[in-house]
């Protein structure tokens, strides 16, 4: 229904460009963020539009006035577009990144051991010198949501502003309340668990930050504040985004599975990981990510709207005979 609304849209601002994004458009876009905005507990003034949340990384970032000598902190669960993004940015204005490392068994249910090592990270800084932390909400891979206010309090405490990358969380996390994690910006994608149409994201940013914020494209909003600078993005204007979903949700989820060795892949390599990628969509018109993390090989489970148990089990029906020659080749019987 999404990608229907979306393309009626479209007709429309073909067949009278001038007029629909004088009118209809804008007022669309306006209602749709209102609606986005309502569904985070957020208010609609601090909330803008945007085609993804790598885009609105990159404008946090650009937007971010560092000094030479400054740290930009990421993990190694980071979203790799949103760490080259950081790293292209320290590199421009003589920054530096800090990695901030988690291993398996760090990302457990207990969340003491992630928030000790974030404490540890960011007491190394020097003082004043922490300028951003990008944190995952919920982390791509694996997929773990990570306790967010509790790490945004160690930064902010620190003297750094927080991004808050939650590109996997709207839609999957249960009573999304952006403003009450305490970050200074938070970003998320609507297409992902919320069933839009690709190209409809949202920016949030709390109003102590929102001066200077400026969208990567200027156009005729420049000038007239947050809102107008993000809003007006001149014939770029997203009928995805005037879409918007049907609502949070909250009923989605994605699970980390670990493969044992396989005799096709003896190497747990990122070039297996892409292998077993290619042969399962190739061979089974199967579409799962499949991961090389802490010397093995995993796949990203994700149970969306559209999966049936069906899915699942035609990937354990071709992942099983894999299994089945390793514990004949061990002489081990299954």
């Amino acid at each position: 229904l999404g990608v229907q609304v979306a393309h009626w849209y479209q007709l429309q601002l073909e067949a009278q460009p001038v007029r629909f994004m004088e009118t209809d458009g804008i007022r669309g876009l306006v209602a749709a963020v209102a609606q986005v905005a309502r569904w985070v507990g957020a208010e609609p003034a601090d909330v803008v539009p945007v085609p993804n949340a790598t885009t609105a990384v990159n404008a946090v970032l650009h937007s971010l006035p560092l000094r030479k000598g400054d740290v930009i902190l990421v993990m190694n669960t980071t979203y790799p577009a949103v760490r080259s993004a950081a790293a292209r940015i320290a590199a421009r204005s003589g920054a530096r990144l800090l990695l901030v490392n988690f291993a398996a068994a760090d990302l457990s249910p207990d969340p003491r051991a992630v928030i000790a090592i974030m404490r540890r990270a960011v007491a190394a800084v020097a003082p004043g010198r922490l300028a951003l932390a990008i944190l995952d909400h919920v982390i791509s891979f694996p997929p773990v949501i990570l306790p967010v206010k509790e790490l945004v309090e160690v930064c902010r405490q620190a003297g750094a502003r927080v991004l808050l990358d939650g590109a996997h969380a709207f839609g999957s996390v249960p009573d999304l309340d952006v403003p009450s994690l305490g970050a200074d910006y938070y970003t998320s994608n609507l297409h992902k668990w919320g069933c839009c149409p690709k190209g409809a994201a949202f920016l949030w940013a709390h109003p102590r930050v929102q001066s200077g914020l400026l969208p990567l494209v200027t156009s005729h909003g420049y000038g007239h504040g947050f809102r107008a600078e993000f809003l007006w993005q001149g014939d770029g204007l997203s009928s995805p985004a005037i879409v918007g979903g049907d609502g949070q949700g909250g009923n989605a989820g994605m699970l980390a599975v670990r493969l044992p060795p396989l005799t096709a892949y003896p190497a747990a390599s990122t070039s297996s990981a892409g292998d077993l990628h290619d042969m399962l969509r190739q061979q089974h018109g199967i579409e799962v990510p499949v991961v090389r993390w802490e010397g093995s090989l995993w796949v990203r489970l994700s149970a969306q709207i559209y999966n049936t148990p069906h899915d699942y089990q035609r990937l354990v029906d071709v992942l099983k005979p894999l299994l089945v020659c390793v514990s004949v080749a061990r002489g081990r019987s299954n």
